[in-house]
């Protein structure tokens, strides 16, 4: 018979369970391995940043890559290895398109902090690329995701209002 024999003490008992428990934890973290990769197959994607332009209607001020806050975020993302949260970007259009490998490819809709940390740190950056993305529903979607994002300042406010409003969106 080849199967294990079964404990008849407590410490067999014991032996037995953390065993069985190293096991599932290997399993687990092979199983979060196999999640990561099925996720970047489907839609994330790991881009250079620096293929990576901002769109027009960018809101966020330079200082805001100075702040506390933006020096955490990025020693997050550092010590994850990337940033976990994914950026969203379009494929670039018009002037903003580049030539090359090494011009710009996509252009940012959400995640300027992200993309920028991930510059600065030399990683690539998780984005999901979406491709039916026009300039209404980018301007919609950058001022959503930065609700839930570290605040805009008023003046950044006012000014991503104000080009909005200039250019009919």
């Amino acid at each position: 018979d080849l199967r294990p024999a079964v404990p008849r003490t407590g410490v067999g008992m014991l032996s037995r369970m953390l065993s069985g428990a190293a096991a599932d934890t290997e399993a687990v973290s092979k199983l979060n391995a196999e999640i990561e990769k099925l996720k970047l197959q489907v839609g994330e994607q790991l881009l250079d940043p620096r293929h990576i332009v901002l769109t027009r209607w960018a809101d966020r001020h330079a200082d805001s890559f100075s702040s506390q806050a933006f020096i955490e975020l990025k020693q997050e993302i550092e010590s994850a290895g990337g940033n976990v949260q994914p950026i969203k970007v379009r494929p670039a259009r018009g002037a903003a398109a580049g030539h090359g490998e090494e011009g710009p490819r996509f252009e940012l809709v959400y995640g300027s902090r992200r993309t920028r940390a991930c510059l600065e740190l030399g990683l690539p950056v998780r984005a999901v690329v979406d491709e039916n993305v026009d300039d209404q529903a980018l301007y919609i979607q950058m001022q959503r995701e930065n609700r839930g994002r570290a605040n805009l300042s008023a003046w950044e406010q006012g000014v991503s209002y104000h080009k909005a409003l200039n250019e009919g969106l």
